[in-house]
């Protein structure tokens, strides 16, 4: 019985230390999506999803407001591949981004011009 309640305290410690520890507080990664010719009508259906760095699982996911914003709350500090889609299926997106700082959380994505340059893996930029 002992071991099993050193055993829990082992496992509940570094749990409790880590949710306590400042830097590891949750990320919000807010942007724009902005156009320089003709925004589209449909800003709102725009997919916005944000992976792990190997692109393996979706952390967090969301869509566009009207205006062309959104906003991704409760993210864990770390690397991430957010990608954005310009549906239907016209332009695949995909950003390397960092929100291990919490001061970097906002980007601005120039759509039409980014999609012209072709769907290649890129740092985001984000201030």
């Amino acid at each position: 019985m002992c071991k099993l309640i050193l055993f829990i305290l082992l496992l509940t410690v570094p749990l409790a230390a880590d949710a306590s520890t400042p830097n590891r507080a949750r990320r919000t990664l807010a942007g724009i999506i902005y156009f320089t010719n003709d925004t589209p009508r449909n800003l709102d259906t725009f997919p916005i999803e944000l992976f792990t760095h190997d692109r393996r699982r979706r952390v967090a996911a969301g869509k566009a407001n009207a205006r062309g914003g959104f906003e991704l709350t409760g993210i864990k500090p770390g690397r991430y591949v957010l990608k954005l889609t310009w549906p239907p299926e016209r332009c695949e997106l995909w950003y390397r981004v960092d929100l291990r700082e919490e001061s970097k959380t906002s980007a601005t994505v120039v759509m039409d011009a980014a999609c012209a340059n072709g769907s290649r893996i890129r740092d985001l930029k984000t201030n």
